[in-house]
């Protein structure tokens, strides 16, 4: 979500539900924890090397896809915050384990781009903000096009030339 901050831009992503957090929660200790050691423990000293080497790629993929549920769970919600009095943005990552807070200079970011992403209910604007030393910031909440580049296009008059 973009808003304004007096001079200032400020994008909020939306934070997962507690509910989400939790499924994910459930799901990666299940599949990472219990659904391994239900083939470990039926490991015995006759197992033969065939299916010991099945069990340990079941092992090594469920503990995977358990961690990857478990960093869903974890994942921290980024704010971005453009502010032309101070000549900086601010990036907060904010999650259940802590939270981080980068500065850039502005003159550092790159100009933002708008792009159309074809979906099932219609093409989404996306607009992306490209920051240094990190992921690219797409925001994809707007009802047009438009609207998109109208803040594409705000944003651009925020960075220095």
């Amino acid at each position: 979500m973009l808003t304004t901050d007096g001079p200032a831009i400020l994008f909020r992503e939306a934070p997962p539900t507690p509910e989400l957090r939790l499924f994910a929660l459930v799901l990666a200790l299940g599949i990472g924890l219990i659904l391994p050691a239900i083939f470990v423990v039926n490991v015995t000293r006759e197992t033969p090397v065939s299916h010991l080497l099945l069990v340990g790629g079941i092992v090594v993929a469920t503990v995977s896809l358990g961690g990857f549920f478990l960093r869903l769970a974890l994942v921290g919600v980024a704010e971005l915050r453009l502010d032309p009095q101070t000549g900086l943005a601010t990036r907060i990552l904010r999650g259940p384990l802590g939270h981080r807070c980068d500065h850039f200079p502005l003159s550092a970011l790159a100009p933002p781009e708008v792009f159309v992403r074809p979906s099932e209910d219609g093409d989404v604007p996306i607009l992306r903000l490209r920051l240094p030393n990190g992921r690219p910031l797409d925001a994809a909440c707007y009802h047009s096009l438009a609207e998109a580049e109208a803040w594409r296009d705000r944003i651009r008059r925020l960075l220095p030339a």
